[in-house]
């Protein structure tokens, strides 16, 4: 149940942002105002925290109301950061997805058209056929990927040290 709330709180957080940042190019008041109204609504979020970019508009903003947890005076901030896993899978996909529609990609391209050549090398070394691997499989978790959560490393490290900054590279490596 917390878990559906979370992602309808963040969907109706990034949905409103969204419907404002066309009139915020010079002004994000609105943009603080919609997350401070937000958290006076949901009582059980201790705080709220959204940044918004929008290339077009030349916005790129951040912000924050409430506290880091309930029970404390620590101010949230749009710097402080949130383990939120599988939500992204969402919106990566629709992100994806509206990069097909618009021919910007193909669902059946290969994985290693759109690798850094060093994630390339991590993966290749690990064995894995990347350029047998399309988008389509990687969004649909059928690619053969290793998810780095069930990697024992990975466990070891989060208890050793919970807020240590992930790098990309190093999650890849965790694939193998």
């Amino acid at each position: 149940m917390l878990r559906s709330r979370f992602v309808l709180f963040l969907t109706v957080v990034v949905t409103t942002l969204a419907g404002a940042v066309a009139g915020a190019q010079d002004d994000t008041s609105d943009l603080q105002a919609i997350l401070d109204a937000f958290l006076a609504q949901n009582e059980m979020a201790p705080g709220v925290s959204a940044y918004v970019v929008c290339p077009r508009l030349q916005l790129a903003w951040g912000g924050a109301a409430g506290t880091m947890n309930h029970g404390t005076d620590e101010p949230l901030t749009p710097l402080h950061t949130f383990r939120i896993a599988s939500n992204t899978k969402t919106y990566v996909a629709v992100a994806i997805l509206r990069l097909s529609e618009l021919n910007r990609l193909q669902l059946d391209h290969a994985l290693f058209d759109w690798l850094r050549c060093k994630w390339k090398e991590i993966l290749i070394e690990d064995g894995y056929d990347i350029e047998a691997m399309t988008l389509r499989q990687v969004l649909s978790h059928t690619s053969g990927l290793a998810e780095h959560p069930g990697d024992e490393r990975f466990g070891e490290a989060i208890m050793n040290d919970p807020y240590y900054p992930w790098t990309r590279d190093e999650l890849i490596r965790l694939c193998g």
